[in-house]
């Protein structure tokens, strides 16, 4: 898969963001389009950041609570449905695990739309506490520029406005409705996403899958190989889920320490 994502500076205003199901995102999206937004801020919620699955107990009643949940490229699917991808600036706001993926995840809907290098993509860190200086662990960073530094995708802290926008929601004197973020409760969501990742896991190719995923645990064994982008994209095209790509990258990681 090749990152073919053409980016460029922040121009206009922010749409205001959404959250709840990719459904519910993708309604809140399609009408700020329709109102002639043009730049448009995607929020990931903490488990899609985190690269975890919705269904997973951890994060219970996380689950489209500060963005939209998306689980796997079925997810991102809907979430982008009818947008005009070539048309609009893309600033995505999610934790660098998740990031790194939703970027992989959007450059293969993209594709699939004929779009892939006509679209133009930033990415946006929500703070998180942690030991590193950045707040996340190099790890993760690295994996985000893995990703984005070859396609030319920017990636920066968000700003404290940002943040206000991107991720804690008024609570009084606003029109929920008008902005899309009342129409599943979050409960429902949970359910939902739980049942469309069941879905996901019995239509796929488990062979296609656990092949893809083989070849991703390869790649990530070796530090900086130039093949980890492509095998990211062919697992997650196979229906991969995040919580399943995180878990062999978090298991190579663990190997090539063992091994050092």
């Amino acid at each position: 898969m090749s990152l073919a994502t053409r980016t460029t500076a922040t121009a206009g205003p922010l749409a205001y963001p959404a959250r709840g199901s990719a459904g519910d995102c993708n309604a809140h999206l399609s009408r700020q389009v329709e109102r002639g937004a043009r730049h448009l801020l995607i929020c990931a919620d903490r488990p899609t950041g985190l690269g975890m699955d919705s269904d997973d107990p951890a994060v219970r009643g996380s689950v489209g609570r500060c963005g939209g949940a998306v689980d796997s490229i079925d997810d991102m699917r809907v979430l982008l449905r009818g947008l005009p991808l070539d048309e609009i600036t893309a600033t995505l706001l999610a934790e660098p695990p998740g990031a790194a993926l939703l970027v992989v995840l959007w450059a293969l809907v993209a594709q699939e739309r004929g779009v892939g290098g006509r679209c133009r993509v930033e990415v946006l860190l929500r703070p998180s506490p942690g030991p590193a200086a950045d707040g996340y662990d190099a790890p993760s960073m690295s994996l985000l520029t893995a990703v984005c530094a070859p396609a030319g995708i920017p990636v920066r802290a968000a700003s404290p406005g940002e943040l206000r926008q991107g991720g804690q929601f008024p609570r009084t004197g606003w029109d929920m409705e008008s902005y899309g973020l009342a129409l599943s409760p979050l409960g429902v969501i949970e359910v939902a996403q739980a049942e469309r990742l069941a879905k996901l896991r019995a239509w796929r190719c488990e062979d296609r899958l656990d092949a893809a995923l083989a070849a991703l645990r390869d790649a990530a064994g070796r530090p900086a190989d130039m093949w980890l982008r492509a095998a990211l994209g062919d697992a997650l095209a196979a229906g991969a889920t995040l919580a399943e790509v995180s878990g062999v990258l978090d298991a190579a990681r663990r190997a090539v320490r063992v091994r050092t």
